[in-house]
C-alpha cells in the first residue's frame, strides 16, 4: 500500500535510492522510492537540493518526518 508525500529536498536524491524514514520516538524505518515526480507530476530520476518533489513510498510517514538516504 503505497503512500505519497511532498518533500523538501536538502540533499540529492535518486529515484532508485534506498532511504530511511526518521520519526520522533520511533526507530528508523527503511523503505524504497516507488516513484518520484516534480510538482507538475512529471516523472524525474534525480532531485537536487532546495527543490520540492513528490515521493511515493512503500510505507506511510508523518508530517515533519526526515527522509535520509541509506
Amino acid at each position: 500500500d503505497a503512500s505519497t508525500y511532498e518533500v523538501a529536498v536538502r540533499n540529492k536524491i535518486n529515484s532508485d535510492d534506498r532511504i530511511e524514514i526518521i520519526s520522533p520516538g520511533r526507530a528508523a524505518r527503511e523503505t524504497r522510492i516507488i516513484k518520484m515526480t516534480d510538482l507538475n507530476d512529471e516523472a524525474i530520476t534525480v532531485s537536487h537540493p532546495n527543490s520540492t518533489v513528490i515521493l511515493t513510498l512503500e510505507i506511510p510517514c508523518q508530517s515533519n518526518d526526515i527522509v535520509r538516504k541509506k
